[in-house]
Order: structure tokens, then C-alpha cells, then sequence
């Protein structure tokens, strides 16, 4: 299945895998459910996998695990499931069991850290602390700065203004920096480099938009399920260069990236999906315009602005994939890249 793209090889291999598939580590499970969705799956080898991780999902005990081996079994599981529902066989036996133990993984290193935090507390409880900057306090004047829009409990919807970065240090305006300043040391998950900071995706610096995040692992652990189950749906609004046609409907090409190069697509690299509704077409100076809504139902590196470059409609004033040129015209239009996320939608 690697790369090879044979309707009677595939069968063959699937046949040939279903009988062993209990000999499978998950880890092997996982390349082998990604390689048959990338390819179109096999109905039967799918309901194969599903059934067994479900099985093995379902009957673990993660509390025998260390921590990085139950990091490691909760991502793999995570996985199966992405690639499941990329392939449009997900099943509700191995989303449900999934659920299940991902959310007690995540209750468990609540509780971990929490007995940690508790005991810190204690041993610093007569220290003295130096009073604490507002995070507004330590911007420039003139910079756009993040909102918390919707605050759960255990997670929450902050608003990332244009310029800043979600986490990474690539950066001044840290998204996760301005979260621990607003909200302290009460939520270890958002000083956790190892789970994103408790951000559940990311989105591209030059463009805006909002950002969901999780207070506890607990919650993260949640919506990771979510996230890679399709029942969160993330839509932005672009404007872009040329009149795309109202019937395309959707982009399905690969992408590709390393290091900080720009991400390529085409027929190399991971399996990609943009879907589209134009809007309305318009003309500047002579030039035409598109204005889309989109919905991405994968979340690669750029893959809203790889994909739409890709098809010869590049996304108006994005530095990173117009020609100079273009980027200069652009900038009389618009002081930067017009993508917006619209909204995080969770079914």
C-alpha cells in the first residue's frame, strides 16, 4: 500500500491482513489504517481494524501504562480514528470506545498533576510572589490583542488576532503566553509544551480567527476525540485572486512541508481536503476577486492557502504563496492575509 495504487494489489494485501491483524501492534495497526485510507479502503479491512483497536481500546488499562507509553497508545488510537473517519468508515463501536478511555487517560493526569500542584502549593505557601503584570500591560500601543469569547469550566474560545502565533516561538505575540498571563498557574495544561499548551489546532500567523483550547487533559483529551472523530467543523472566510469557479466544490490534493519552507501541493506528501462554497465573485482595478467560504477536513500546515495557490487562486495579500508582485498590489486592498476561521462548529 505503499503508494501503490492497485485495486487487485490492495485486495490482495487486505486478504492477506485480516487473518493477522490480532499480531498487530497499534502502532502497525495505525500505518496500516492510514495507508488503506490514503488509497480508498477496503470496506471489510476496515471494519477488521476497527474492531480490533475497539476491542483492545475497550479492554486496556492505561493506568498500568507509563506516562509516555500512555501518551503514546492514546495517540495511536487517535489516529485509527482519523483515519477512519478521513475515509468515511468510522464506526461507532471504535468512536465510542475511543471516547471512553481517552477521557479517563486525560482524568488520570489531571489527577497527577493536581496532587503535584497541591503538594508545590504547600511547600510555597509563606513565600512571597511579585505582583503580577496584566498581559495588556506588556503590549505595544496600536497591537490588536487576543479575546476570550466563550470560557467553560474546562475549556474555551479565544480569538487570535492577525500577527500573532499560536504557540512555537517563532514569534513575539504568543498566543500561549498571553493565555498563562490571563489566566495563571490554575491550569497546568496551558504550561504544557507536550500537549500543544492546551490548544486543540493552530492557525497561520498572518491570519485570524478562533482558537479552541482546553483548561484540563481532561477536556483536551475531549476534544481531540471531536477534532479527529469530524464533529468539530472549522470554517474560515477567503478572499482570493481569479473567479473560482462556483462548481468546485472541493480540493483534494497532497500536501507537503519540511522545516519552514512553504507547504507544497500536489501529488506528494499527506492526504489533503478543502471543501468550498463561493460567495461572490468581484473585480478590482481589473482584476477579479473571489470571496469563499471554506471548510478543511484535514488541518495540514497551510493547507487553505497550499491548496488554493495550488489551484491558481492564491489568497489576497499572503506573502508566503503570491509572487511579490501580486503581494504589492495586494496590499492596497488589504493590510493582510484575508482568511479568517469563522467559527469552530461542534456537532
Amino acid at each position: 500500500m505503499l503508494g501503490v495504487d492497485d485495486h487487485e494489489f490492495s485486495q490482495a494485501v487486505a486478504n492477506q491482513a485480516i487473518p493477522q491483524l490480532k499480531y498487530f501492534k497499534v502502532e502497525e495497526l495505525l500505518k496500516l489504517t492510514w495507508g488503506a485510507a490514503a488509497l480508498g479502503f477496503d470496506v471489510d479491512l476496515s471494519r477488521a481494524i476497527q474492531a480490533e483497536v475497539a476491542g483492545r481500546v475497550a479492554g486496556v488499562d492505561l493506568q498500568d501504562f507509563p506516562p509516555p507509553a500512555r501518551k503514546m497508545f492514546v495517540e495511536e488510537a487517535l489516529g485509527v480514528l482519523w483515519a477512519c473517519n478521513f475515509a468515511g468508515l468510522l464506526s461507532t463501536e471504535l468512536l465510542e470506545a475511543t471516547r471512553l478511555v481517552v477521557r479517563k487517560a486525560g482524568m488520570a493526569i489531571d489527577i497527577d498533576v493536581g496532587r503535584i500542584l497541591s503538594a508545590f502549593a504547600q511547600s510555597t505557601a509563606n513565600s512571597k510572589t511579585s505582583p503580577q503584570l496584566s498581559p495588556l500591560a506588556l503590549l505595544e500601543p496600536g497591537v490588536c490583542h487576543p479575546q476570550i469569547v466563550v470560557d467553560l469550566d474546562d475549556r474555551l474560545v479565544i480569538f487570535k488576532p492577525a500577527g500573532w502565533e499560536v504557540h512555537d516561538q517563532h514569534s513575539q505575540l504568543q498566543l500561549s503566553s498571553f493565555l498563562q498571563a490571563v489566566l495563571g498557574n490554575g491550569f497546568p495544561i496551558l504550561h504544557d509544551v507536550s500537549f500543544q499548551f492546551g490548544f486543540l489546532h493552530r492557525l497561520d500567523v498572518p491570519s485570524s480567527g478562533l482558537i479552541l483550547a482546553a483548561k484540563t487533559y481532561e477536556a483536551y483529551y475531549d476534544l481531540q476525540v471531536q477534532l479527529n472523530a469530524g464533529e468539530i467543523s472549522r470554517d474560515y472566510v477567503v478572499l482570493c485572486h481569479g473567479w473560482v469557479p462556483t462548481q468546485l466544490q472541493d480540493i483534494r490534493a497532497r500536501v507537503y512541508w519540511r522545516g519552514l519552507l512553504p507547504t507544497s501541493s500536489g501529488e506528494l506528501g499527506k492526504p489533503s481536503r478543502t471543501q468550498l462554497k463561493v460567495l461572490a465573485h468581484a473585480a478590482r482595478k481589473g482584476s477579479a476577486l473571489s470571496l469563499v467560504a471554506v471548510r478543511i477536513a484535514t488541518g495540514r500546515r497551510h493547507q487553505i492557502r497550499s491548496h488554493f495557490s495550488h489551484m491558481g487562486h492564491p489568497t489576497v495579500c499572503d506573502g508566503k504563496y503570491a509572487t511579490l508582485t501580486t503581494l504589492s498590489s495586494d496590499k492596497e486592498l488589504c493590510g493582510r492575509n484575508f482568511l479568517h476561521r469563522s467559527s469552530d462548529l461542534i456537532e
